[in-house]
């Protein structure tokens, strides 16, 4: 064990990925530069809905910036797996910042138009499909594998915090000086992150020769989940949580304007709420020691969202909406978290990053799709009618993984004790 890793017993347990020293620089330029992405996230919603005054043109923005993902996600697994995990990261977040800078270009001078802001969407997508399983795969180098699951956890919080901070921050901002100003911020917000990974201390590393194609290494990722029955229940689950879960975050202005008559500032308490109760819980699942019962986790996520999303569709009340909204955010990192930490304690070393890319391909291509049919759903039966049936159909998905879950422990218990 490493010095770190002896000095990760010492740790509180909810913090003990925080022992090893690469891990707390990854921890910190994250938390700057995803407060910037979320700042950005908000602007841009608001900037789509503001211009085209469609919530179906804000769900196919959301396509735009997340679909790339779904499609680039197997390939850049395979990259993770194969070439330096620190270069892949710095050339993509040096890429995003010149997309955010050049949005806030166009922004600030009056110059955006849809068209900019779709195009950019997609190279956002497209860098962010490559830095994610690079940034992941490289937590599992520089932590033990005792403490992966914390390090997740842990992940899922900065993650969180910067839903809170990110929010609060733009609403302000696009209140007072307009989005552009929001894009540069977000912008200015990589540079952190990328003097972290070059402030890393990493052991050298022998890399074995690549004895198959790249094509048969994509292959191979897939092929360890649906050789594994658990993981494809679980990615069965994480996509409809993915798909039907998500689809507050396209109908969130709509709520904000006309539903609870408010403006940024609402949308901004709306979404920083959500990434409130999305923090407590990722603390909560920080604090346990192993993966062992996080199907239940995901079975419980995928039943909160459901109930806490048809609550607040039916709700005109902003006091009543903003806890109902912390109850969605918790009840997401519950499902989406607990499924993420099975799938990368579940896979071999070599096929981390694998694992981590079809995770991402989920969330990437669920996301956008879910974005699409709740701004479609909404144009065509309303706000409220949309986000009560994506609750309904996560409700479902939690009872029916449920169902399958007991299956396969009896099925094991069988052969066990055949």
């Amino acid at each position: 064990m490493s010095n770190d890793g002896v000095a990760a017993a010492q740790w509180p347990p909810m913090v003990r990925a925080l022992a090893y020293r690469n891990f707390r620089l990854l921890f910190a330029g994250q938390l700057l530069s995803l407060i910037g992405t979320w700042v950005q996230n908000l602007a841009l919603s608001w900037l789509v809905y503001r211009l085209t005054q469609s919530p179906a043109m804000v769900g196919i923005t959301s396509f735009a910036n997340l679909f790339p993902g779904f499609i680039l996600a197997p390939i850049a697994g395979m990259v993770a797996d194969r070439f330096d995990r620190r270069r892949i990261m710095l050339v993509m977040q040096g890429a995003s910042a010149l997309f955010a800078l050049l949005l806030a270009i166009l922004t600030l001078t009056d110059n955006v138009e849809i068209w900019h802001v779709l195009v950019i969407g997609v190279l956002l997508g497209a860098a962010a499909a490559f830095e994610i399983p690079a940034r992941h795969a490289l937590v599992s180098e520089i932590v033990g594998r005792e403490d992966l699951s914390n390090a997740i956890a842990l992940n899922t919080t900065v993650f969180n915090t910067s839903r809170v901070i990110g929010p609060g921050i733009a609403g302000v901002l696009v209140g007072l000086i307009g989005e552009g100003w929001c894009f540069l911020t977000n912008a200015i917000s990589f540079l952190p992150v990328m003097a972290s990974v070059l402030m890393l201390r990493m052991t050298a590393k022998l890399r074995v020769p690549h004895t198959t194609t790249p094509l048969r290494a994509i292959a191979e990722g897939f092929q360890h989940f649906t050789a594994t029955p658990a993981l494809r229940a679980t990615a069965v689950a994480t996509i409809g949580m993915a798909v039907f879960g998500n689809i507050y975050t396209t109908l969130m202005p709509v709520f904000a304007a006309q539903v609870l008559q408010g403006g940024p500032h609402t949308l901004g308490l709306l979404m920083g709420s959500a990434g409130l109760g999305a923090l407590l819980g990722a603390l909560a699942l920080a604090a346990r020691r192993s993966h062992v019962g996080l199907s239940r986790w995901v079975e419980f996520g995928a039943l909160g969202i459901g109930v806490c999303l048809i609550a607040f569709a039916f709700s005109r009340w902003l006091y009543l909406s903003i806890p109902l909204m912390a109850g969605v955010g918790a009840c997401w990192v519950f499902g989406t978290t607990s499924a993420n930490t099975l799938f990368q304690s579940l896979a071999p070393d070599e096929l981390r990053g694998r694992a981590v890319s079809i995770y991402l391909m989920i969330m990437m291509g669920g996301t956008p799709i879910g974005g699409l049919l709740g701004g479609a759903l909404a144009e065509v039966f309303g706000a409220p009618l949309a986000l009560a049936g994506g609750g309904a159909i996560c409700c479902a998905i939690g009872f029916w993984y449920r169902r399958r879950m007991i299956q396969l422990r009896i099925e094991i218990n069988a052969r066990n004790s055949g």
